[in-house]
């Protein structure tokens, strides 16, 4: 797989017969030369992922505003998806997309994969820079600490249908014209 070639060359080593599980929180607070991320709360909860799910290889995107800090933590190196790596082309290759505001979800919603909203801090998001969806609208299931998230992992096959209605009609909503013809009808 090319893909999983290109992580490599960036230090990830990807177990092909295990699905991917990617954790792509986005930066938090209202000045994006000062980003207010807790680091070692996304190492920590990265770790945990990696310790609950040892049948996923667990990557870890984190925003660009927040790669430079991150990218100087040892202790998560082989799961830490490089800032040059582009999140386009994981989208591919992932199985579970784990999110919290990102922006992410909408590029994946094309792969009618599983998306689960990771919003422990709802509130404080919420009033710092708002919502442009509500959460009755998310496209998948979402938990509010990790332990939810842990449990709605472990369960994903059962969680996931409850949400297909609002799956089925974000992916109308936002990304109507991606059935993998767009270039050819562009170019025509």
């Amino acid at each position: 797989n090319i893909i999983f070639s290109k992580l490599q060359k960036y230090g990830i080593n990807i177990d092909s017969g295990k699905p991917i599980l990617l954790f792509s929180p986005t930066w938090k607070g209202t000045n994006i030369h000062d980003a207010t991320d807790d680091i070692n709360q996304i190492i920590k909860e990265t770790l945990r992922l990696v310790s609950e799910f040892n049948n996923y290889n667990i990557l870890l995107k984190v925003h660009p505003y927040v790669y430079s800090k991150m990218s100087m933590e040892p202790q998560i190196q082989e799961y830490l998806v490089s800032d040059l790596f582009d999140a386009n082309e994981l989208m591919g290759v992932i199985d579970i997309l784990i999110t919290d505001y990102s922006s992410i979800f909408f590029d994946y919603l094309v792969t009618n994969k599983p998306i689960v909203f990771y919003a422990w801090d709802n509130d404080l998001y919420l009033n710092e820079r708002g919502l442009y969806i509500s959460k009755d609208e998310l496209p998948g299931p979402i938990a509010d600490n990790i332990e939810e998230l842990v449990a709605l992992i472990k369960n994903i096959n059962d969680v996931i249908p409850v949400y297909k209605n609002r799956y089925e009609k974000m992916t109308k909503e936002m990304v109507p014209y991606e059935d993998g013809k767009v270039t050819k009808r562009y170019i025509d």
